[in-house]
């Protein structure tokens, strides 16, 4: 998209009544991007493999982000998110990957703040920062969002420094591997220590994995997670779902009590995180207060562990969340985290009538 039909967009989208603002980003959007950068728009994360992810090695440290756990929160969401990624590059080098999406009217990366990752020869220059800011603004004006929750590094902080209307606390519960079993069960909260005991006697763990998935196991997972949870997916997400458990990046704990399932719990397993992804339990069974929700979850957590693993993340949530079933699902899983990771996300607003 050429300067003159990008700012007629945003002059459609975004209606700035500041004459000198407007001819203000009419010259910036004039400019021609230059020669040594290239931005792919709307990237799909699908399609970069691992050699090209290897660019980029602080991802694996962010496993969340990684492509191949994508497919079930897009498939899933019902407020249909919309991608903008997008993608930098420098000659024959990609220096910059952005992974975004849109969802009724928040920017996210599946509720998690927006994230740049930089490859070893990423410099920010001047003309980056300003191609950097246009693609933000491009995303906010699309979005109709008041601002872009980001984690930002430190040269892109300076660089944005003027575009922070405002801070957000993240907050991920985790589990660190590295301890022994035991240290982790002692960890735990006092009155899920009995639970997870009771569970032991209880109910039989089966973990469905690339080493045992059959056609059979992987129907009764899929049946019982929609016959529990309401929700039903569409063929392809359940593919991908499969497919991630056949090439083990992600496995099921399932749970049964006298040989019927009373449990499933999907986790997600990256280069050195494991993330727990979702979950479905009996009803008739949790509103009897039986407890099959404990011993699984610490089942999942252990199975991690003895992968080689060397954290886990249960869960995620913002300061200023004030949704009550997030808020008590967090509580939940932070009875089994040994430590809780807060990070500082800026928000920021390019809808200001200036480019940086």
């Amino acid at each position: 998209m050429n300067g003159d039909r990008l700012y007629s967009f945003l002059k459609r989208t975004y209606n700035d009544s500041n004459d000198k603002t407007a001819l203000e980003q009419q010259k910036f959007l004039n400019k021609k991007l230059p020669q040594s950068y290239e931005v792919q728009r709307n990237f799909d994360l699908h399609n970069i493999n691992k050699i090209r992810l290897q660019n980029f090695p602080s991802i694996y440290d962010e496993h969340i982000y990684l492509p191949h756990i994508l497919e079930d929160h897009i498939n899933d969401s019902y407020q249909n998110p919309l991608n903008h990624s997008f993608l930098i590059s420098q000659g024959d080098k990609e220096i910059l990957l952005c992974p975004v999406y849109t969802e009724s009217h928040r920017i996210t990366h599946m509720d998690f703040p927006v994230k740049f990752f930089q490859s070893e020869e990423f410099l920010l220059d001047k003309n980056l920062s300003r191609i950097i800011s246009l693609e933000l603004k491009n995303i906010q004006v699309k979005s109709e969002t008041k601002f872009i929750p980001v984690i930002l590094t430190p040269s892109l902080t300076k660089a944005f420094f003027y575009k922070i209307i405002g801070h957000d606390l993240y907050y991920r519960a985790q589990v660190d591997l590295n301890l022994s079993s035991e240290l982790l069960f002692k960890n735990l909260r006092k009155s899920f220590k009995s639970l997870v005991n009771w569970g032991k006697r209880n109910i039989d763990i089966k973990i469905i994995s690339s080493e045992n998935i059959n056609h059979n196991s992987f129907v009764e997972f899929k049946d019982f997670y929609e016959g529990v949870s309401g929700k039903k997916k569409a063929q392809s997400e359940w593919s991908s779902i499969k497919s991630q458990i056949l090439n083990g990046t992600a496995f099921s704990v399932n749970g049964y009590i006298k040989n019927k399932l009373c449990s499933v719990s999907l986790f997600f397993v990256g280069e050195k995180e494991g993330y727990y992804g979702l979950g479905a339990y009996d009803k008739k069974l949790t509103e009897k207060k039986v407890p099959i929700s404990q011993w699984p979850m610490f089942a999942g957590i252990i199975h991690l562990k003895k992968k080689m693993k060397n954290i886990v993340t249960l869960g995620v949530i913002y300061n200023s969340c004030q949704d009550k079933k997030e808020l008590d699902i967090f509580h939940f899983k932070l009875g089994f985290c040994t430590d809780v990771r807060q990070e500082t996300v800026s928000l920021l607003n390019f809808l200001d009538g200036k480019l940086n």
